[in-house]
């Protein structure tokens, strides 16, 4: 949301069963939730001020996250879980990076290349 929270509701009893509060009430701009531990989820921070992913487990603390991962120069627009591994996060920015992270070692592991303003024919493309 605009104030920095994410609310998670119960769907069978209809009603919210937590509120994540950021202290910098930045623009929570996705969730990603892990696809082996149910009470694990990630939020992406949207605002450039603070462009950063919080790793959060429900069971400990809904006002501060296990983790913060910083990579991004600007905005982190999507999040993405790995379905097959729950250690690897993939994320991308209003910066034009897309990172892949590593969740064992909270670190930035690989970065996608960006072909942002390259031309197609200069990219490989047909002349």
């Amino acid at each position: 949301s605009q104030n920095g929270s994410c609310i998670v509701w119960d769907l069978r009893q209809k009603k919210a069963w937590c509120e994540l509060r950021d202290p910098q009430q930045g623009l929570v701009s996705d969730v990603a939730w892990n696809p082996d531990q149910g009470l694990h989820i990630v939020t992406a921070m949207g605002d450039d001020r603070n462009p950063v992913i919080k790793l959060w487990d429900l069971r400990s603390s809904t006002s501060l996250p296990l983790a913060t991962l910083s990579g991004h120069e600007q905005g982190v627009l999507s999040v993405s879980w790995c379905p097959t591994d729950s250690l690897l996060l993939a994320s991308c920015g209003k910066d034009n990076k897309t990172l892949l992270w590593d969740l064992y070692n909270l670190s930035s592991v690989y970065e996608l290349p960006s072909n942002v303003g390259d031309d197609a024919a200069g990219a490989g493309g047909a002349r």
